[in-house]
């Protein structure tokens, strides 16, 4: 049904499933250059370089017994919470 001739001439088992092995690894190879050539700032690879985190603890502290002061970061927000 299928010809599985390379160029006209049979090529032995082991050499047919070496190329077909490095066919794979070029596709695969290819495949990972252009994703993060061209799409890798979508898939979130590498975004976070040198930016500051969007939540952090900037202070807690005990205001009297069994209650907090806590200052929370969130993106540009300073949020005070009482607890």
């Amino acid at each position: 049904m299928f010809d599985t001739s390379l160029f006209g001439t049979e090529l032995p088992g082991a050499l047919r499933v070496i190329i077909v092995f490095l066919l794979v690894l070029g596709l695969i190879g290819a495949t990972t250059w252009a994703v993060r050539r061209f799409g890798g700032h979508r898939l979130g690879v590498a975004t976070n370089r040198g930016r500051l985190p969007r939540l952090a603890v900037l202070v807690a502290a005990s205001v009297v017994t069994r209650r907090r002061l806590i200052l929370i970061w969130v993106e540009i927000v300073v949020v005070i919470v009482f607890l």
